[in-house]
């Protein structure tokens, strides 16, 4: 809290000291102190170009060229620190009650990137297409060393409090993801070793914390390059439409984006 006093939520702002909507024990402080530790969790800072298309020819098993469509996400990480993790003020408690901050000097980023049709179901994990780079790193001008989504896991991503800092720059690519697809989204794993179990007991699975980005795609199979992928789930004023475009997603009320533990 200390860290981030713009999300505190102040009893005299509002009307006889409670939220407008929702109850207190909903504002995000409130669920902020329910969170339990149990271990050292750390988050990186994650920023993205747009989604795009580009036709490149990519080599087949057999050495032949084979003209193919990329789907393909630039993005920046970044390590802020403020990692948390309980407190051993008392190492013979078995319960740790305070949380504390630490930093270290750099993190590393194990990325795996999902794109997944909303429709469908269908999902394409990030592919490994090293004669992209070059071609990706030229049409999204990027000077700086682009990485795939193996490199990138030996760079170290030095901790820095700047606001123009310069982070490390990843691409994650993908092929024969579906020419027709509208309504999709890009599952980001590895910003957080965050985690949650599925019910109790030795089999009970346990789910990682992804950051899911919604995205729109109005066109058709022709032409795909031409058409633009657009960010966030798309507004109509019809309640009927809107109502089939957040079911299209899985949601209540429209969301750019979101955690989510697949």
């Amino acid at each position: 809290m200390k860290a981030h006093p713009e999300i505190a939520w102040e009893s005299d702002s509002h009307p006889d000291g409670k939220p407008h909507f929702d109850p207190r024990s909903r504002t995000l402080q409130e669920m902020l102190k329910q969170v339990t530790l149990r271990r050292e969790i750390y988050c990186l800072e994650f920023a993205f170009k747009p989604l795009r298309q580009l036709i490149l020819d990519l080599p087949r098993p057999d050495g032949r060229l084979q003209r193919k469509v990329v789907h393909y996400m630039v993005y920046r990480v970044r390590y802020r620190g403020g990692d948390l993790r309980p407190a051993a003020d008392n190492p013979e408690e078995p319960i740790f009650t305070r949380i504390e901050s630490v930093s270290y000097p750099s993190k590393r980023f194990f990325p795996v990137m999902v794109l997944e049709d909303k429709e469908s179901g269908k999902s394409w994990t990030d592919q490994i297409l090293p004669t992209a780079l070059e071609r990706i790193a030229i049409r999204e001008s990027i000077t700086a060393p682009l990485y795939n989504s193996v490199d990138i896991t030996s760079v170290k991503i030095p901790r820095s409090s700047d606001p123009e800092a310069p982070g490390v720059w990843g691409v994650a690519t993908w092929v024969d993801v579906e020419p027709s697809i509208d309504f999709l989204s890009v599952n980001v794993y590895g910003l957080t070793n965050a985690f949650e179990q599925e019910g109790e007991g030795a089999d009970a699975p346990y789910r990682r914390k992804a950051l899911s980005l919604n995205f729109y795609r109005p066109g058709d199979a022709m032409e795909q390059t031409q058409d633009r992928v657009r960010f966030g789930v798309p507004a109509y004023n019809d309640e009927d439409e809107q109502a089939y475009v957040l079911e299209k997603y899985g949601l209540e009320k429209r969301l750019d984006y979101r955690w989510v533990f697949r």
